[in-house]
């Protein structure tokens, strides 16, 4: 028996929901440039990510950097030189960005953190319900039987992050450039770092902070 196609296009759609609402996601909500901004392009960048977890900060920069050099700019991650970022303050950032030779510095830090519950009826269990309903009179007895089939949703548990990201000059220590974006994680953190570095560093190139290819 073929399924009615306008069927089969309505189940392809709640599949393909589903997959997507899965996935980790990232977006920059806003982006600021100081007007003192120069038209330097900058070439070597210190990689600073504060975090609370020694390993989620070195996954960062080390995706950050990764991200960077693909794209030409030269960089080197903070933890190489700053192990305890939590206590460095502005003067020992400006001084490891001197020492390891970056005209900038670009820290990207969290600001807020929320856990949320996301119901995805695609990817959910199939079910079948059945409803028996009986009715009895003195010379008569009706029986009335009713059965669906339906998703019942499937709930992920996922975290919604919003960040910051400045960008300084090193020999100055004047802030140039800012971003707030949020990613959205229901996966591997690592996949959360990529999509995150890779929108980062094109707005940044955008504003003609680094060089582009």
């Amino acid at each position: 028996m073929k399924m009615n196609s306008k069927l089969g296009r309505m189940l392809m759609t709640l599949l393909v929901a589903g997959l997507f609402t899965a996935c980790t996601t990232a977006s920059i909500e806003d982006t600021w440039r100081s007007p003192e901004a120069s038209a330097t392009v900058y070439r070597k960048l210190l990689v600073v990510g504060v975090a609370n977890d020694v390993n989620m900060r070195r996954t960062f920069e080390n995706i950050f950097v990764e991200t960077l050099r693909k794209q030409g700019v030269d960089a080197v991650q903070s933890y190489t030189l700053l192990p305890d970022i939590k206590k460095a303050d502005r003067t020992q950032l400006q001084e490891a960005a001197l020492k390891a030779g970056t005209d900038a510095a670009v820290i990207t830090r969290g600001l807020s953190k929320a856990e949320r519950t996301n119901y995805q009826y695609g990817t959910g269990q199939l079910q079948q319900r059945t409803v028996v309903m009986q009715e009895s009179g003195p010379d008569s007895s009706t029986t009335v039987v009713m059965s669906a089939v339906g998703i019942a949703p499937h709930e992920t548990d996922f975290e919604l992050v919003t960040l910051q990201t400045r960008f300084f000059d090193t020999a100055s220590a004047t802030l140039l450039w800012s971003a707030l974006s949020n990613v959205s994680e229901t996966g591997r953190r690592a996949d959360a770092c990529w999509k995150l570095s890779d929108l980062l560093v094109k707005a940044m190139q955008k504003d003609r902070l680094i060089a582009g290819r």
